[in-house]
């Protein structure tokens, strides 16, 4: 539910973003601009780079325009690792804290084969002029008929395409690794798949910046040894586990070390929450007429919205967006970045309508109480993980302490329990039952008086928060609000 947007598309555009009135957005003057300091000799350049237009019409997916239009908005860091690829990027949700020594960028969707990547890669790739690029692809192309020199030849064009935007870009290519469902297909994917990383390792071995990381053998093995084991790597016969995404970052650990160092923690540029400070997040669809913007809300508090979502739609892993605001309306150096997918739904699907103070404090706000973000990870082998449910907040003082209260909410006969897990410098945790029958303090079908809250939280070296949402009972998790306040340190 994001305040509007206002995008000028001169030579640049910075955009401060929170609640009515909150968004600013700055243009260039036109004033002469400095001549780029000139790099010593032995430095790798890249060609001047011109702003490529995006098409007119649909994206071949929703995500992609949806990550364009906020990169644009929302520059992400420069020198980032880029993830790129299908759904198995796209579903890692734990992603950016599997590598938290550096800055992550999370670009997935389902089904995306080497084709569509390298017809997006002008508006997803060149811009970001990532300092390191993982490219998950393969398996799909395969299954579509492409064949594995074919691969090996689109793999080639996506190095060139990166190398438009940053010479001096390293490639890690993630071998193709078996799955249950190409084990037992019997339809010859599983010889293609092993052509296929035989040519992507040694067109590495050719090239010092593109790097073959070789997560295949390992599972390989292990479905050579123990089939049960193996399978148990698989939610649905094609998609990880967080056990098998562990088995990924075993391998792909080292690979990035080895090419990359780690970004070292330093303090906010901008001022975050200060101690006393709190900032609230209205989550769900803003399409003007299923959802709204909180914006600032009749007790003067401002709220963050998130970018504009139609009622059933998704948000996405990879979405951003920097300069959150304090109640008070500061705009602070808090960022938030979606990790795993949500639904967003909409005021007419059973969220809470008239939310209570008394029960629920500055909670309380039916535009933010009434539509909700929803996921189903539960991480358990069978399960429904397409929507993971996550989220990182960064640019926290490290020295604070933080507080952090999930309002979830939802109509439901059916018990929905989920867990609201926070990965700062440890993990702590807290449960809530959003919906089930007469669950509510007034006999309604929806929580209408409890907030998960975790408490003394510190964040990571680097500033950050990670927000995991899992299923433990029902269908699907609800939230519908957050709150993060900070205070100081007990030991200060």
């Amino acid at each position: 539910m994001p305040a509007r947007r206002r995008i000028a598309v001169l030579a640049a555009a910075v955009i401060a973003f929170g609640g009515i009135g909150v968004g600013t957005v700055m243009a260039a003057s036109g004033a002469p601009q400095p001549a780029p300091a000139v790099p010593p000799a032995s430095a790798p350049t890249a060609p001047p780079r011109a702003e490529p237009v995006y098409p007119a019409g649909e994206s071949a997916t929703a995500e992609v325009r949806r990550w364009v239009e906020q990169d644009r908005a929302d520059a992400p860091p420069a020198d980032s690792v880029l993830f790129i690829g299908s759904s198995s990027i796209r579903r890692w949700e734990s992603l950016s804290r599997d590598f938290p020594e550096y800055d992550i960028v999370q670009r997935g969707w389902g089904g995306s084969v080497m084709q569509q990547i390298l017809a997006e890669s002008p508006w997803l790739v060149r811009p970001l002029a990532p300092k390191a690029i993982v490219l998950r692809t393969g398996l799909n192309d395969l299954r579509s008929g492409r064949t594995a020199d074919q691969l090996l030849t689109d793999v080639r064009s996506f190095v060139a395409q990166a190398r438009e935007g940053r010479i001096d870009t390293e490639v890690l290519v993630l071998a193709i690794a078996p799955t249950p469902s190409t084990l037992d297909a019997g339809d010859g994917i599983e010889q293609v798949r092993r052509e296929a990383n035989r040519l992507l390792a040694a067109e590495a071995a050719s090239d010092p910046s593109v790097h073959y990381v070789d997560i295949a053998t390992p599972f390989e093995q292990l479905a050579a040894g123990d089939r049960a084991a193996f399978d148990r790597l698989s939610i649905d016969g094609i998609h990880l586990t967080p056990a098998g995404y562990a088995a990924w970052v075993e391998v792909l650990r080292p690979a990035l070390a080895a090419v990359l160092d780690p970004v070292e923690p330093s303090r906010p540029e901008v001022q975050g929450l200060r101690a006393g400070d709190r900032l609230l997040l209205d989550l769900g669809p803003d399409d003007g007429v299923a959802g709204v913007a909180s914006g600032v809300d009749a007790s003067g508090q401002h709220w963050n919205d998130w970018w504009p979502t139609i009622a059933g739609g998704h948000v996405v892993a990879g979405e951003h967006r920097s300069g959150l605001v304090a109640v008070d309306g500061r705009v602070t150096g808090v960022a938030m970045t979606v990790t795993g997918g949500f639904r967003a739904n909409a005021a007419g699907e059973a969220g809470l309508l008239d939310p209570r103070p008394e029960l629920l404090g500055d909670l309380a706000v039916p535009s933010a109480t009434r539509d909700y973000w929803s996921s189903t990870a539960d991480d358990l082998q069978g399960g429904d993980d397409d929507l993971p449910g996550g989220f990182l907040l960064e640019g926290l003082d490290t020295e604070l302490r933080y507080r952090l209260a999930f309002l979830g909410s939802a109509v439901g006969t059916a018990p929905s329990v989920a867990e609201y897990a926070v990965h700062g410098a440890e993990r702590l945790a807290a449960q809530l039952r959003t919906s089930a029958e007469r669950s509510g303090a007034h006999g309604a079908d929806r929580n209408d008086d409890e907030l998960a809250v975790v408490d003394d939280i510190v964040p990571d070296a680097r500033g950050r928060i990670w927000v995991d949402v899992t299923l433990l009972t029902g269908s699907a998790t609800h939230l519908n609000a957050v709150e993060l306040s900070a205070a100081e340190s007990p030991e200060r």
